[in-house]
């Protein structure tokens, strides 16, 4: 298969909710490709549906390393704390989305679900 193809299979795969299958095909041309916003929005969002957080956190960090001002890749950043339970770092990667664009909407939800959290543990401590 030529590269153009395997991107195909895998972005054919992603679109059917196929993820382990776009992913075989995906891995194979990632290191080609991690200078492409649409392709690493797709290939951390599959890591993290799938549970690779490592994975998804690598990708968007080697984007993000250089491409800054990506708010999409740092509310998916975000979201990858977020699985970890590391809502420090979740709420700084979304604050920084919003600073960058403020309808990024993974970052609006995250930001307002920190904030539900927070009042939750507040209540609980009275």
């Amino acid at each position: 298969f030529s590269k153009e193809s395997i991107l195909s299979l895998g972005q054919v795969y992603l679109k059917k909710e196929e993820l382990e299958k776009a992913l075989f095909y995906l891995d194979k041309i990632k290191e080609e490709h991690q200078s492409d916003s649409l392709f690493v929005i797709n290939l951390a969002t599959a890591y993290l549906k799938t549970q690779r957080l490592e994975d998804a956190k690598n990708i968007l960090q080697v984007f993000l390393a250089k491409n800054y001002e990506c708010a999409t890749m740092r509310g998916l950043l975000g979201a990858v704390f977020f699985v970890e339970r590391d809502f420090s770092n979740a709420k700084k990667e979304w604050e920084t989305a919003l600073q960058l664009n403020l309808d990024e909407p993974l970052a609006k939800k995250g930001i307002e679900e920190i904030r539900k959290s927070e009042e939750r543990r507040k209540t609980e401590e009275k």
